[in-house]
């Protein structure tokens, strides 16, 4: 019977570890944004079961869901750019908001009020909306090519490029002191 060294088993642990550490996705890396909101019939109650569907504009793509009972939905991984959003439910017009943008991580919530009528006819919103965020406190920005290509960069450092987010300073060696080893990782 052959013996197994600590040494055989050690390394085998490590390998499992690493493996079950690389299959865990980074929350950090988001790359795509949400669409909620509540879908309202004229006198302010939910509308349960209507239709919501975002369209990406560039593409095409399609993601639906339906209400709850409350007539709230959410719309997850959607990929960043510019979004049509429709809704529909038996006995209201059709609803279309076209102009909303979405970025990096953002989860984006817009209210939908239906109106009393024939599915035919049609409710149609162009305005850009003001997207109102209350389930999320982070922020997301990003930066396009001609940004890039326009900033000056000390060194090309891209790091750097994170400082245009609203709210971020760089750390100094005065904040980096005032908040200790907060500040440090």
């Amino acid at each position: 019977m052959k013996k197994i060294s600590i040494k055989t088993v050690g390394a085998a642990m490590l390998l499992l570890a690493l493996a079950a550490l690389s299959a865990v996705p980074l929350c950090a890396q988001e790359v795509t944004a949400s669409l909620r909101g509540t879908v309202f019939d004229p006198s302010g109650a939910g509308v349960p079961k209507a239709q919501v569907t975002a369209v990406l504009v560039e593409t095409g793509l399609r993601r639906t869901a339906m209400t709850d009972a409350r007539g709230a939905y959410i719309l997850v991984s959607l990929p960043i750019g510019q979004y049509r959003l429709q809704a529909s439910a038996g006995g209201f017009r059709r609803f279309v908001q076209e102009g909303i943008t979405l970025s990096v991580n953002e989860a984006a919530t817009v209210p939908i009020h239906l109106e009393i009528g024939s599915s035919t006819q049609l409710v149609h919103v162009r305005a850009n909306a003001s997207l109102i965020q209350t389930s999320a406190t982070s922020l997301g920005m990003t930066v396009n090519e001609r940004e890039i290509l326009d900033l000056p960069l000390n060194g090309r450092n891209f790091s750097q490029l994170g400082l245009l987010q609203p709210g971020v300073v760089p750390v100094t060696p005065g904040l980096s002191q005032a908040g200790g080893t907060l500040r440090a990782g």
